[in-house]
C-alpha cells in the first residue's frame, strides 16, 4: 500500500477538522492518503471515518479492530481479514517419504583428461508432505500444506565421479539449517542434474535403498505451513 500526499479517495474533501483529546484539530495537519482513508500521523489516528460505516463496528475511526499485526485491510474497505490460528492438533503425514535425489555435499574436483568430475561427498535427501489444521475466527476449518525432510551424508573412501563440467553450482555454505538443502530462497527444490558414472549410480542407488527412512521416521520441517487468512464481520 502506497502513501501519497493527495485529496481524499472518492467524493468530497476532507473535514474541516476532528476532535482529540477535546481539542478541535486543523484539517491542515499533516496527513497520508491510505486507500480509502487519511491517516495523521501526529494525532497516531485516522482522520476520516471508516468508509464502511457502522459495519466494521461502533468506532468509526478504528482499524482491523487495532490489530494490524494480525490482520489486514489493504482496501480499507473490508470488516476485517484474520490470520487463521493453529489448531494445536498433530499435522497429517503424507503416507510415505519420497526421493528428492542427492546434492554435492562436497568438494568438486576436475578429473582431468577422462572428462567429467568427482565430488568427495553427497546429501541425499527424502520428503514427506503434510498439512497443517487452522482455525478461523468465523470458526470454519482451513489446512495449510507443508514439507518435511531427511537427508543422510554419503561418503566412501573413494571420490564419486559425475560426467561433464561441474556446471553452474553454488556450494551449501558450511553450517546451512537442513532447510537451506532442500529449497532455495524462492521456494523451489534444489536439484542437481550431472549423470553420474556407473560405479556412482550403484552406489547412490544402493545408498537410497538401504537408508531410506521409515514410515515412524518424523525427520524435520523443511517448509513451513503458511497460516491462511479468511474474512470476518465483527
Amino acid at each position: 500500500m502506497k502513501a501519497s500526499d493527495s485529496e481524499e479517495p472518492g467524493a468530497g474533501k476532507l473535514h474541516a477538522g476532528i476532535c482529540a483529546g477535546g481539542v478541535r484539530q486543523r484539517a491542515s495537519l499533516p496527513r497520508k492518503a491510505l486507500g480509502q482513508r487519511y491517516y495523521s500521523t501526529d494525532l497516531a489516528r485516522w482522520m476520516s471515518r471508516d468508509p464502511i460505516g457502522y459495519v466494521g463496528g461502533k468506532n468509526l475511526y478504528v482499524f482491523v479492530e487495532n490489530t494490524p499485526p494480525n490482520r489486514i485491510d489493504l482496501l480499507g474497505m473490508l470488516p476485517g481479514l484474520y490470520i487463521c490460528s493453529d489448531a494445536g492438533e498433530p499435522d497429517v503425514l503424507d503416507p510415505q517419504w519420497a526421493s528428492l535425489g542427492y546434492v554435492p555435499s562436497g568438494v568438486n574436483i576436475p578429473t582431468g583428461g577422462a572428462g567429467g568430475f568427482s565430488v568427495d561427498a553427497l546429501k541425499v535427501r527424502w520428503i514427506r508432505g503434510f498439512k497443517r489444521k487452522y482455525i478461523c475466527c468465523d470458526c470454519t476449518v482451513k489446512w495449510a500444506d507443508g514439507v518435511r525432510g531427511y537427508a543422510k551424508t554419503m561418503t566412501q573412501d573413494a571420490p564419486y565421479f559425475f560426467y561433464g563440467p561441474p556446471g553452474p553450482w553454488t556450494p551449501i555454505p558450511t553450517g546451512a539449517t537442513l532447510a537451506e538443502w532442500f529449497f532455495n530462497t524462492a521456494g523451489a527444490a534444489i536439484t542437481w542434474w550431472q549423470s553420474p558414472w556407473p560405479d556412482t549410480a550403484n552406489s547412490i542407488n544402493s545408498f537410497i535403498q538401504n537408508n531410506a527412512p521409515g514410515v515412524s521416521q518424523l525427520g524435520d520441517i523443511v517448509k513451513k505451513p503458511k497460516a491462511p487468512w479468511t474474512w470476518c464481520w465483527w
